[in-house]
Parts: C-alpha cells; structure tokens; sequence
C-alpha cells in the first residue's frame, strides 16, 4: 500500500487529433518525432512541479493524440490532482488558442484518471508506459497520424 494514492492519468486530444506529434521507426526502435505543440506539451509538464510543489509527476509519456501521466498528491489527493490536471490543461490551451490559425481547443475536455492501490498495478503501469511507442498501433487511442500538424 502507498502512503499517498498515485493516479493514473490520460488526457486526450480535441477529437483525438495527432497534434502532438508522431511515433516513427528507427534503427533503435520506434521514437516519438515531437511537434511544436508536443514540445511545449513535454515542456509544460516539467514546469508544473514548480507551480504544484505537492503534487509530484512520476512518468509521463506523450503519444500522436494523448498524454499519460502517473502523478501523486503529497496533500489533499484527489482536489490536487483535479486542479492540477484543469490548470496544466487550460495553460497549454491558452498557448494554443492565442495563434490565429487555431480555432479548436487543444483537449477533449475530460480526461481518464485512476487510482493506483497496488504496487503491481504500479509495475503495471510503468511498464505500460515503457512499451507504449511500440505498442502505438495496438493502443485504444491509436488513429492513423499524418505528418501535418497545427501550427503555433
């Protein structure tokens, strides 16, 4: 049992668009090819540790169309979490919706969160989260992506 529940998070795309980049082949495996706004997704997420000094990202992986991350509240759990997840989500779409030639928002707007009580649903999960560029195809989330990707 954890002193403090982690979560499991997914936040999804507007319509699960691959806006945040693509997941490519490589001589070492599949590599994620990041776009301008998966960038600044990966950079938002490091910063938020600053903003939200309880609350604690243990993994994350970005994909084409959604972002998993394991997160852990040191106080006040799930009101953590919750006001985490909004204002990382609202931050990065004000970004996004202040260039011109992006009309739609950036997230669906609910995202997936769930307790981890065990630590072999933990191991679990990491290890979801090590395998998920090879695993892109077979993903529930997975669409087909194209190289096109909105611009900031």
């Amino acid at each position: 049992m954890f002193k403090s529940c982690p979560y499991f998070i997914t936040i999804c795309t507007y319509h699960r668009q691959c806006t945040l980049g693509t997941i490519e082949p490589s001589k070492t495996g599949p590599r994620w090819n990041p776009s301008p706004w998966g960038q600044t997704i990966a950079a938002s997420i490091q910063s938020m540790e600053i903003c939200y000094p309880d609350v604690k990202i243990e993994r994350y992986s970005i994909m084409p169309n959604h972002v998993h991350m394991i997160v852990r509240a040191i106080r006040f759990p799930s009101k953590k979490i919750h006001d985490f997840v909004n204002t990382w989500k609202h931050v990065v779409s004000q970004n996004f919706t202040q260039s011109p030639k992006n009309k739609y928002p950036i997230w669906e707007k609910h995202y997936l969160s769930q307790s981890i009580f065990s630590i072999y649903a933990y191991n679990g999960l990491n290890e979801y989260l090590d395998d998920s560029l090879n695993k892109w195809k077979y993903d529930k989330l997975y669409v087909p992506c194209n190289t096109t990707f909105l611009t900031r």
